[in-house]
């Protein structure tokens, strides 16, 4: 009989775990209502970049990473994997509009679902933040 054998910490797995379930409630939890409902992006700012880096500690971290590689507790075990915002291109164009509309509706066909529920603000952040990576600011 085949033996299984742990190669994770229970920590470990029960962090992905949490982290695999938190984005599929998410997909059933909200739909995305964005279809034109906000203003036009608003320019990078110091506010802008504290709320970014928040709201992607929260929300964004278990997938791409800390540094934003990709390789967050659960990102290693996902196909496709996740963004690694340094290197990789962006698939929906990498404006600040292209970014924050992928933030908002998700990645149809992943597991990069919709954060449309949060507040604009905080959406905006995010897309700055992300970019950030991209330029090496945030390493």
């Amino acid at each position: 009989m085949f033996k299984w054998k742990l190669s994770l910490s229970v920590p470990a797995i029960l962090k992905t775990a949490l982290a695999i379930a938190s984005l599929f409630l998410a997909t059933f939890a909200f739909e995305s209502t964005l279809e034109n409902s906000y203003a036009a992006p608003p320019g990078p700012s110091k506010k802008l970049s504290k709320k970014g880096a928040k709201a992607y500690k929260i929300n964004c971290v278990s997938c791409h990473g800390v540094h934003g590689d990709g390789q967050g507790d659960a990102g290693k075990f996902l196909k496709p994997p996740p963004r690694n915002f340094s290197k990789d291109k962006f698939k929906q164009g990498d404006s600040p509009q292209n970014i924050f509309d992928t933030i908002s509706k998700g990645v149809p066909g992943t597991v990069m679902v919709g954060y449309g529920h949060l507040p604009e603000e905080d959406l905006w952040g995010l897309v700055y933040y992300i970019l950030d990576f991209k330029s090496g600011k945030n390493k």
